[in-house]
């Protein structure tokens, strides 16, 4: 029989330090963190206007912006319809004068109120309708912000511009050429812009 040997040096006791491990896993968890919060904002494309330049007025473009002021209100402004191509000028005029305020020179606003951010969208949502339904070629909207408002009202209100929601019914449009196709896309090409 062998008898096993008595080390005559025991291994002295280490204490195991994950200062370090915990420092590291904290670090890579706040990194985590900020990705999956901005990872809206990578899949959503958007473009700015350029400061400093100025629209050339020969040729009349189709203008459309919100200016939200915080989560419970916005305004919208739809530009001059003088020169615009678009599908039924009688339906969309009846349609604005009933909602919007102003002249088909000069354009027209509405004001949107919103018990919370929610509630504003879909309100916003069914106040340009009607303009889709006017200029269902039309895919650019300026959204402009204020100061006070906030990353999430950022997201929400492109994700409402760029298309209805679930829930409600896709939209029946007549193209310029007079055929009929059911979309849910409102302005898929979001510009930001600064109030």
């Amino acid at each position: 029989m062998l008898r096993k040997k008595k080390n005559k040096h025991p291994l002295p006791e280490v204490e195991l330090n994950i200062t370090s491990l915990m420092d590291i896993l904290t670090t890579l968890l706040f990194f985590i963190l900020m990705v999956m919060t901005f990872s809206n904002l990578s899949i959503l494309k958007g473009t700015s206007q350029k400061s400093g330049t100025e629209m050339d007025d020969k040729k009349k473009l189709f203008a459309l912006k919100i200016e939200i002021e915080n989560d419970k209100k916005a305004e919208i402004f739809l530009g001059p319809l003088t020169e615009l191509k678009m599908v039924n000028e009688r339906d969309l005029l009846r349609f604005l004068n009933n909602q919007y305020q102003g002249s088909r020179d000069s354009g027209f606003s509405k004001v949107v109120y919103g018990k919370d951010t929610k509630q504003l969208f879909d309100r916003i949502q069914d106040a340009v309708k009607g303009i889709k339904h006017a200029f269902p070629h039309e895919n650019k909207v300026v959204i402009a912000y204020t100061d006070k408002v906030e990353y999430q009202t950022v997201i929400y209100s492109i994700q409402a511009l760029k298309q209805l929601a679930e829930a409600k019914e896709a939209m029946e449009l007549t193209t310029l050429v007079g055929t009929k196709e059911k979309t849910r896309v409102l302005f898929p090409e979001i510009i930001l812009a600064e109030k």
